[in-house]
């Protein structure tokens, strides 16, 4: 890996990393599967930082996993690629970005980015006269508006703040999804059933979550041999079926047989 000296800002994404030099080179490095390296191509990876080309003057670099902003120029000019499912790049389109392209926003101070679940991305900018630009998904009002809006494509002023100086998105990972909130399709990415035998509800909503899964059905069955009670049985689909993320697991858990026929 190459010596890199002067860096004035490092930022991980995910599976990616990105570092800024104080000569206001952008270097990225890692996976490149939505093209957020900012390198013209997407797919595959980079074991080497690499300056990310068509863009001087950086000073400041933001990545949610799938996408990627910076400020660059002597105008502070907002600059964003990779993936834009959610309309996060703010070029009013929801097309993929290989390359980075000029937002429009211009003096800007700070860029964040932020994600919740399976794609559910959004941004923000604070410009020099402490005014907030979000936009991106919004199905929980993140961006600001009042109300939630579904999707905002291009940058949008969250009028009930003034003065910013600083912005941060939180970061849910709970693994919750909401399916048709933004528009998006669910269940995109891959993911493994869990072995939920013998774990109790408690344990098995933790597998699920862990996975990217959620609860189906419930249903309960006399165990007449009290030895699993309280205890998930059954599973459907059955454990290391590949299905897509946010798919639904149905479980059956044993409860004790009711008098005369009590557990000892």
């Amino acid at each position: 890996m190459p010596h890199l000296t002067g860096i004035t800002q490092v930022v991980s994404g995910g599976l990616e990393s990105f570092a800024v030099r104080s000569d206001g080179t952008l270097f990225s490095w890692g996976n490149n599967g939505s093209g957020e390296l900012g390198n013209g191509t997407s797919g595959g990876f980079s074991a080497t930082p690499a300056a990310v080309p068509g863009l001087t003057g950086v000073t400041q670099v933001a990545s949610d996993g799938w996408a990627t902003m910076a400020v660059a120029g002597t105008i502070e000019g907002l600059w964003a690629w990779g993936d834009n499912t959610c309309g996060e790049l703010g070029d009013g389109t929801t097309a993929n970005k290989l390359s980075p392209e000029p937002i429009g926003l211009v003096g800007v101070t700070q860029v964040a980015m932020g994600e919740s679940f399976v794609l559910d991305t959004y941004s923000a900018a604070v410009r020099y006269d402490g005014t907030l630009w979000t936009l991106g998904c919004d199905g929980f009002g993140q961006l600001g508006y009042g109300a939630v809006t579904g999707a905002i494509h291009t940058p949008t002023q969250a009028t009930s703040l003034a003065g910013v100086s600083q912005f941060a998105f939180g970061d849910d990972s709970t693994g919750i999804v909401h399916p048709g909130a933004y528009g998006l399709v669910i269940g995109s990415l891959p993911a493994t059933v869990p072995d939920l035998r013998g774990d109790s509800i408690s344990q098995a909503g933790q597998a699920l979550n862990a996975a990217g899964l959620v609860f189906g059905s419930v249903s309960y069955a006399v165990d007449y041999t009290c030895t699993n009670i309280g205890l998930v049985t059954w599973q459907s689909p059955a454990a290391g079926t590949r299905v897509n993320r946010g798919a639904a697991v149905s479980v059956r858990v044993a409860t004790a047989p009711r008098p005369p026929r009590e557990c000892p």
